[in-house]
């Protein structure tokens, strides 16, 4: 899969994709969950039915932990775990945008212009999409302002009567419900610890997971991987004042899937 920054997609003297004509989708896609996978479903199916390429603009940061960072809950997934999971659902390429002070000023508006500089020919956003300063534009705006790119808006996914969401399984895993955010996700709960900050004390790891979704505090049976192993190590780990923490082994864990809670 290719990874694109923003300025680069859209230099009109610039070609990353070449002349291919492109399907996307829009959004956080934080924990790329089975609402999401709905979306670049329909992307990947228009692109490979009309010669094109399907891909997702999707940002760095997510632009909560940027707006109101003193509220905002944590990821879900980091960004390398968020690409690699875009990358095996086939997405050709992804754009990268850096969430900064000047691109949150962008109306709906200006950010569909910028975005009409490439050969969009499908563009698929869910119902509750919304974009631009302040929120100026939904989804319906995006139909108006897209102009000749066929645009659909998707319905969201349902699971128990409710919107599979990001908000909902951060949720879940907020409230220890680790079940309801495998099946939300649609895969087990997996948290990356590659670039989190980590520290040994008495023969102990301590990562911080500050900036990260995390369930209460409490004992967790778990699976933990290392960057070259698929079969994972069955644990327990404890989180612990915004901590993870697991006793040292020859085996260093760049992730954990979290199964069931042990004890609070």
């Amino acid at each position: 899969m290719l990874t694109i920054d923003w300025e680069t997609f859209i230099d009109p003297a610039g070609r990353p994709l070449g002349e291919h004509s492109l399907g996307l989708s829009i959004g956080g896609f934080d924990g790329v969950h089975r609402g999401h996978q709905k979306l670049i479903g329909k992307v990947l199916d228009y692109a490979g039915s009309h010669g094109g390429l399907g891909g997702i603009i999707t940002f760095r940061q997510n632009p909560r932990s940027v707006l109101h960072p003193q509220s905002y809950p944590g990821d879900i997934y980091s960004l390398p775990q968020k690409l690699k999971t875009l990358e095996g659902l086939g997405a050709a390429f992804t754009v990268l945008i850096d969430f900064s002070g000047d691109f949150s000023k962008l109306s709906g508006k200006e950010f569909i212009s910028l975005l009409g500089r490439r050969r969009i020919a499908y563009l698929a956003v869910g119902a509750n999409f919304r974009c631009g300063y302040r929120l100026d534009t939904d989804a319906r705006g995006i139909q108006l302002l897209a102009g000749g790119a066929l645009t659909e808006v998707v319905p969201p996914l349902k699971e128990g009567g409710a919107p599979v969401s990001s908000s909902r399984i951060r949720q879940a895993i907020g409230a220890g419900n680790l079940r309801e955010a495998s099946l939300l996700l649609g895969r087990p709960y997996r948290m990356d610890l590659a670039g989190l900050r980590v520290r040994e004390v008495r023969g102990e790891w301590l990562w911080d997971l500050t900036g990260r979704a995390a369930p209460p505090g409490g004992r967790y049976a778990a699976a933990a991987y290392d960057a070259n192993s698929n079969e994972g190590l069955r644990t327990d780990i404890v989180i612990d004042s915004g901590q993870l923490i697991l006793k040292q082994t020859s085996f260093f864990p760049t992730a954990v899937e979290l199964l069931e809670t042990c004890s609070p």
